[in-house]
């Protein structure tokens, strides 16, 4: 067998975010740069690690990798973008600002654009691909993180139990304590409480230009929240006036 060296030793990076699903904070992704095989023991999906199994294999991950980029795209970016495209520029953001390029990238499901290195998009591949589940456990503890002082700024949510997620807990903040700056109001959920009463909307209007009404407006129709929008019809004339 031929004996290996540096320059036989392929640099691959494994890319996946975490965040999609919520209802606020950001889209937060990781690439994670290795040197050949990952000999990380306990690695999976995020998803299905505890928070204490997670927190030791970040120490394991930051020892073992050549490098690691951590990038979060913001609920007005999403809310911009869509969370899709959200999820890829974060991705992307997590590629470019590494400072050990990768020779090839594995990325969980999807075609990062604009990333000038082969790469190849795996289904489900944050419970196959050790980099990958790298890349996934560092941005989910990354993001953990953000959520957790999230929530200690914002009292009552819960933020920083269920991350931003829809649960119970979460849909019964919004319906009776309203809508904070970090919710993504391209999210049905969030929207519904904002039109919940005209105090909220008002609210949410006092600080949109008039373009932003009209985009206000046309999001929530998209949503199929018509009725709910047009018993506020008055406040929306009155609030477009202003900027005329």
């Amino acid at each position: 067998m031929p004996e290996q060296t540096i320059d036989s030793i392929e640099i691959i990076g494994g890319v996946d975010e975490v965040g999609r699903g919520p209802l606020a904070g950001p889209v937060v992704a990781c690439t994670a740069v290795f040197g050949g095989k990952v000999k990380i023991e306990g690695l999976r999906d995020s998803k299905k690690l505890s928070a204490k199994q997670r927190q030791k294999l970040r120490v394991e991950i930051l020892r073992e990798a050549m490098d690691i980029s951590v990038s979060f795209v913001s609920e007005d970016e999403i809310d911009k973008l869509n969370i899709y495209q959200a999820s890829l520029r974060a991705m992307g953001d997590s590629f470019h600002a590494l400072r050990v390029k990768p020779s090839r990238l594995l990325v969980d499901a999807v075609t990062i654009p604009r990333v000038p290195v082969p790469q190849e998009a795996i289904v489900r591949g944050d419970s196959i691909e050790p980099c990958i589940m790298a890349a996934s456990i560092m941005a989910k503890e990354a993001r953990d993180e953000y959520m957790q002082k999230l929530g200690e700024q914002n009292p009552g949510y819960g933020l920083e139990k269920h991350k931003g997620y829809g649960t119970r807990q979460h849909l019964e903040a919004l319906r009776d304590l309203g809508v904070l700056s970090c919710h993504r109001r391209s999210f049905r959920p969030v929207m519904e409480a904002i039109l919940q009463s005209a105090e909220r909307v008002k609210q949410e209007l006092n600080q949109l230009n008039s373009s932003g009404i009209v985009h206000f407006v046309q999001r929530a129709r998209s949503m199929g929240l018509e009725n709910k929008l047009h018993s506020h019809h008055q406040i929306l004339n009155e609030a477009l006036s202003i900027h005329r």
